[in-house]
């Protein structure tokens, strides 16, 4: 009798422990996916399903088991994709409102000229040993001539403190981020009342130097290339925004505060293969340009970054459509611009540039713009001519509006208010 008492307990033993086993198996394998619905932090994304697909073994603050940075600087080593099928490179910080208001903190491989578009593929390749921490998935129900169509955003690290970034790729290549790249898919949302989605998930992949990440160019879906950015969180640059709190630290809207150029963390033999070029359509086509720099928010003078109150902001695409930017133009260095969205009456969205002047208070340097004088600006592209009037009202504040010309230099009731 306590022969089959000690049996039946030692039975029971084993199949708990093979309930518990089964469980942990479960907890851990990939198919396990938590999901969370949050604002996304790309520019023209409304909403992002983030999901996270991996080990839940990690820990949150050491999920991807990388090692630290240090103060490495070189961390790349091959090419990120056939750059002799690029037609341009574009320097960091590109305008295209309503899109993209502020300088885009990336830059941009062109593998179809806009010019002459006739269809292209390239491959994009990992350009060292490096831990793919995110998957994100653009649907459109239609881009270009192409309905229901999918491209990726890949999110790596060669290291704890750096993030390198691909956005725009037409299809994946690597089976490990496809395999994952389908669960992620799997909890998306996809809806017919607006034309783009998107939805993210959060992996941890790693991929060998050298090896096909994906492919990138589509003439079909008008996707001329492929962006490419990074971020270095090893920087301090708070004091480089009149807001910082807008730009800098982790989940922020805009990622300008760590943005830095992918090619200046190359080995010097492969930076000097990186040709920086512009294609912009209402600029001189350059080929002197050089990597590029967003830092060009300066307190106490109008020029930097400008955001339409929030009480007011109610974007419907992209959370910059309503802002504005009064700046360097990275594709022609020495005039500057202005960059509009959707808040100014009678100026339609759009890149105005002008061409600075020494002195005075029309065409103005922005930078030299450090008092509560009402200064205007002529702008002349061709199809579209006037002037716009700015005053600084306050160290935060600044009145804009949109004039015939610079002769009354009188607001009325159309100027606009926009803060840092």
């Amino acid at each position: 009798m306590m022969k089959k008492v000690v049996i039946i307990i030692s039975l029971a033993v084993i199949i708990l422990i093979v309930l518990f086993l089964g469980k942990s198996i479960f907890l851990n394998n990939i198919s396990g996916i938590e999901r969370q619905k949050s604002i996304s932090n790309n520019s023209n994304e409304e909403q992002d399903n983030n999901l996270f697909v991996g080990n839940s073994n990690y820990e949150i603050n050491n999920r991807y088991d990388i090692p630290s940075c240090g103060t490495n600087q070189k961390l790349f080593s091959y090419v990120p994709t056939d750059l002799d099928k690029i037609i341009s490179l574009t320097p960091i910080g590109m305008v295209s409102p309503p899109d993209h208001v502020f300088p885009a903190p990336h830059s941009y491989f062109y593998i179809i000229n806009p010019e002459t578009p006739k269809n292209s593929e390239v491959n994009v390749y990992a350009p060292s040993d490096l831990v793919l921490k995110q998957i994100g998935i653009r649907h459109y129900n239609k881009i270009g001539s192409a309905e229901n169509y999918i491209d990726y955003t890949l999110v790596f690290s060669p290291c704890k403190e750096f993030d390198l970034y691909y956005h725009h790729l037409k299809s994946l290549q690597f089976q490990p981020f496809i395999n994952a790249a389908n669960k992620v898919i799997e909890k998306c949302s996809f809806t017919k009342d607006r034309n783009e989605d998107y939805c993210s998930g959060e992996v941890n992949i790693p991929i060998k130097k050298g090896e096909i990440i994906a492919k990138a160019g589509d003439l079909n879906a008008g996707v001329y290339g492929f962006d490419i950015g990074a971020r270095d969180f090893r920087l301090k640059r708070e004091n480089d925004f009149a807001n910082p709190s807008r730009f800098c630290g982790n989940g922020n809207t805009f990622s300008h505060c760590y943005a830095v150029c992918f090619a200046d963390y190359y080995t010097s033999d492969i930076t000097e293969k990186f040709k920086f070029s512009s294609l912009s359509p209402d600029g001189p086509k350059r080929d002197d340009l050089r990597c590029g720099n967003i830092l060009s928010d300066k307190i106490g003078t109008v020029q930097g970054f400008w955001f339409f109150p929030e009480e007011n902001n109610n974007w419907q695409q992209s959370p910059e459509e309503n802002n504005l930017y009064i700046g360097p133009d990275n594709s022609n260095t020495p005039n500057k611009i202005f960059s509009v969205g959707k808040t100014i009456p009678n100026l339609k969205p759009g890149k105005y540039s002008f061409t600075i002047k020494e002195n005075g208070n029309i065409n103005i340097d922005p930078e030299k713009t450090n008092n509560s004088q009402i200064f205007c600006y002529n702008f002349d592209q061709g199809y579209n001519q006037g002037s716009i009037l700015v005053q600084l009202t306050s160290l935060s504040n600044l009145k804009v509006e949109k004039v015939s010309s610079c002769s009354s230099m009188q607001f009325t009731s159309n100027a606009v208010e926009f803060v840092r």
